[in-house]
């Protein structure tokens, strides 16, 4: 049986980590994890088996400690029995600070973490293995914390630009949204790019997709053509769209997937 959780951070990493996903299955159908479009950085350590991915439309087999970029497109996860793992899922633009690579060069893409760390890092990890949820965490805390380096920190431009789309959940206009915060369009397009991996307009259309998948999944019953106008899309053929286009599944389809874990689930 699939158990899964997320664990919120410490105080002292709350500015800079979500949270920690796990998942760990024992003898389970296999099923597959519909990845939303994320604007985030997940670093995922995985002591099972490894198990294949969907990237872009390209199956890839993870690796032990992998590194899964902002993307505009859903990642599908092919899990399998015997899974454990633990994820730290970045906020924002702050997977930088630990993995001293900036969080545009992940944009899109599977990384082998191991290329980024030292092999005393990647072997810290792993030693990780065996013990209950909560030592794993707490040490993995501890590691953070020495990886912190906060000269990279965001610049606040690039904060009030992230908060002030992610309240909206994605329907702002970037002419507004600079002159809301001082800047050209150009020095908005440039630091958001760099320091989210993805442009404004990617990142607004990311957030509204999420935010509209979730809503469709909570409310089967609703009007889309009404929830369509609510989310800033045209009309519902629009929804349809960027919902095929970003996630691979209607807003029909979505309706029917499991979300009982935290996360959405079809069977295999």
């Amino acid at each position: 049986m699939m158990h899964s959780c997320n664990v919120l951070p410490c105080p002292a990493l709350a500015p800079y980590v979500m949270y920690y996903s796990v998942v760990q299955t024992g003898q389970m159908d296999e099923v597959t994890i519909v990845g939303l479009p994320a604007d985030s950085v997940q670093l995922t350590i995985n002591f099972g088996p490894l198990v294949p991915l969907i990237n872009n439309g390209a199956e890839k087999l993870s690796t032990p400690l992998l590194v899964l970029g902002p993307t505009q497109r859903s990642d599908f996860i092919h899990i399998i029995s015997g899974i454990d793992a633990v994820s730290v899922v970045f906020q924002p633009g702050c997977a930088g600070l630990f993995l001293d690579v900036p969080t545009a060069e992940f944009a899109g893409q599977l990384v082998d973490a191991e290329a980024l760390w030292s092999a005393g890092l990647s072997q810290a990890c792993y030693d990780l293995e065996g013990l209950s949820v909560p030592r794993r965490i707490g040490r993995l805390e501890t590691l953070l914390l020495s990886l912190l380096n906060e000269r990279f920190a965001m610049p606040l431009s690039v904060m009030r630009a992230l908060e002030l789309t992610e309240r909206a959940y994605g329907k702002v206009r970037i002419r507004d949204l600079a002159d809301e915060i001082g800047v050209s369009e150009r020095t908005l397009q440039r630091r958001i790019t760099e320091r989210i991996g993805l442009t404004p307009k990617q990142l607004a259309r990311v957030l509204r997709v999420r935010h509209t998948a979730k809503l469709v999944h909570r409310t089967p019953e609703a009007n889309w053509a009404e929830l369509a106008l609510a989310c800033g899309f045209y009309d519902q053929a629009h929804l349809t769209n960027e919902m095929v286009a970003l996630t691979g599944h209607t807003p029909g389809e979505f309706t029917k997937l499991d979300d009982a874990h935290g996360f959405f689930l079809k069977p295999s």
